[in-house]
Formats: structure tokens, sequence, C-alpha cells
């Protein structure tokens, strides 16, 4: 059992809960269904990225750090190399 934590609303979520959230969350995308991914949101959850335009299919390593609260993703960051990026965008 991972570390347990106090969440949201006085709820106790272990660390190993909150992975299997975010693991079950990033599969949820090959479904493509919105309300399912939504769903893993808090109701003031934030998805935060690089403001720039989409581009063409890339290899992009990334990392997704998650901050979980009440069993909700309450803040989602990705972090990746900007130079890779703006390469694939032809700039």
């Amino acid at each position: 059992m991972g570390t347990l934590r106090r969440g949201a609303y006085g709820t106790d979520v272990t660390m190993s809960d909150n992975e299997t959230i975010v693991r079950d969350f990033i599969a949820a995308w090959s479904r493509l269904n919105g309300d399912e991914i939504a769903g893993y949101f808090a109701a003031d959850g934030v998805y935060h990225n690089m403001p720039t335009a989409p581009c063409r299919p890339v290899d992009l390593p990334c990392c997704g750090v998650f901050q979980l609260e009440g069993g909700k993703i309450k803040l989602w960051r990705d972090y990746f190399d900007l130079g890779t990026y703006t390469r694939a965008l032809g700039a």
C-alpha cells in the first residue's frame, strides 16, 4: 500500500491510488471519450501546456506531472524540450 494522504473532503487517498488514477486517465485518451476524460478532473482542474500552435506528428519525449485531490486531477502540467517541438513546426 502506498503512502496515505488526506484528500479533499476529508477522504484518504494512497499514493498508489493516485498512480492508478493517472494511469487510467492516460489510458482513457485512447478511447477519445471527452466525457470520460473530463470526469477525471476536479471542477476547478487545470491543464497547463505551452501556448503554441498544433504541429505535424513529432517524436516528443514528455514528462507529465499531476497533482490530485480527492481522487480527481487538480493540476496537470506537461514538460518537454521546446527546441524539439519548434523544429517539428518547421521554424
